[in-house]
């Protein structure tokens, strides 16, 4: 009696602690569900405010207007307009925040050259600059997408990329920026600035054109690259800056064949244009070079030709008498169209601006002169309407080039 007793009561405690045992179990199991619950639930809220950050920093950033054909970084360095600044400031502060996500930076921009990536790469090139200068660690991969750019504006795009992709788009991209054409692009660029003259005693017949060091640097590293691409035909365009003055063209054609000459001591032996713009614009003294074709050489060579060894007019003439610092400049007019502009509905016509290479240009038609005779006719109290019209009328004499 007293051994089964004992028996049951051992078995009845062992039972007890089962239970209790479940008891305590099920509570430690809810207890971790619960913290299980908390911390996924944390960290979706985390993401989300992730996603809606870089969202909200990820919108387009716009550069300020450039000229698509004439695109120098040297002479108009890339800046943000004032909506990109703004978006820029996001944009940091977005990825100071998650330094480990991964960036595509992509900007559009053909930089002149039909579907070409070189003037969007220089652009995702210009971004990485500035955000590493603000002391982001992000990795990022650069992409330049061929594209006319809408009125000359170009626009940054950013999206979140994992590393692979990371690596493609880096790998794509360096097999643009070391390809013979971007290095051609690039070299192009460069500035080859020549000592000043004085405009008044320049003798282009006599007197020579001298290149800075810088220049001489820089044509080495032209001539290093044509040589490399011997079938590449360049232009090269030549201006002046401030004063107006009849040697300006002449002195802008002496330039650009000093660089043509400087090109050939060092074994260059590409096809190359030279042409003499003047006084054109307000972007101050300087020569452009730029690609073109074998025709377009020729071409440019015979207009110069022309112009430098001028036939005498025989057909129809438009004369036109300006007034430049106080003296009266008679000037001929050969062909349409003629290459000047001035204020509409403003009195007396003063050129505002010339064609370069056009044909008032040409005829010697400086931005600033006051127009005050057309075809003998003087303008003097006349109303601009009639001016107007009696200059197209005059003008329609003239054969179309």
């Amino acid at each position: 009696m007293g051994t089964s007793c004992s028996c049951s009561r051992d078995q009845a405690v062992t039972d007890d602690l089962q239970v209790n045992s479940e008891k305590r179990s099920n509570v430690v199991d809810a207890n971790q569900d619960e913290v299980a619950a908390a911390f996924t639930g944390s960290g979706i809220m985390e993401e989300q405010e992730r996603k809606l950050t870089l969202d909200k920093a990820f919108k387009p950033l716009h550069f300020t207007k450039v000229n698509v054909e004439r695109f120098n970084p040297n002479r108009d360095p890339l800046k943000l307009s004032d909506q990109g600044e703004r978006g820029f400031g996001q944009l940091v502060d977005a990825l100071k925040k998650y330094p480990d996500v991964i960036v595509k930076v992509s900007v559009a921009g053909n930089g002149g050259v039909k579907e070409s990536p070189f003037m969007g790469i220089m652009g995702a090139q210009f971004v990485q600059e500035a955000l590493v200068k603000q002391g982001l660690k992000n990795a990022m991969a650069l992409e330049g997408t061929p594209g006319t750019l809408s009125n000359g504006v170009m626009e940054a795009t950013f999206t979140t990329i994992d590393l692979e992709e990371c690596n493609a788009v880096t790998k794509k991209t360096a097999s643009v920026t070391e390809s013979q054409e971007y290095r051609l692009f690039r070299v192009l660029m460069l500035e080859l600035p020549f000592h000043g003259v004085d405009l008044k005693s320049f003798d282009p017949d006599k007197d020579t054109c001298e290149l800075k060091s810088k220049a001489l640097e820089h044509l080495d590293k032209i001539a290093g690259v044509l040589k490399d691409m011997p079938d590449v035909a360049i232009r090269v365009f030549g201006y002046t800056g401030q004063p107006p003055h009849s040697n300006c063209v002449k002195l802008s054609l002496a330039r650009t064949r000093k660089v043509r000459e400087a090109l050939q001591e060092r074994g260059v032996h590409n096809k190359i244009a030279a042409k003499g713009m003047g006084l054109a614009d307000d972007h101050g003294p300087r020569c452009e070079l730029a690609p073109c074709t074998v025709e377009e050489v020729e071409r440019i060579e015979q207009e110069v030709l022309e112009a430098e060894n001028p036939k005498e007019p025989t057909g129809p003439l438009l004369k036109l008498v300006f007034e430049e610092k106080g003296k009266e400049v008679e000037i001929t007019l050969q062909k349409r169209p003629m290459g000047l502009t001035f204020l509409q509905n403003t009195m007396p016509i003063k050129i505002t601006k010339v064609t370069p290479g056009g044909e008032a240009e040409t005829r010697g038609v400086r931005p600033g002169m006051e127009m005050k005779s057309i075809s003998g006719t003087p303008l003097a109290g006349m109303k601009y309407d009639k001016v107007f019209a009696l200059l197209g009328e005059a003008s329609k004499v003239l054969p179309e080039s």
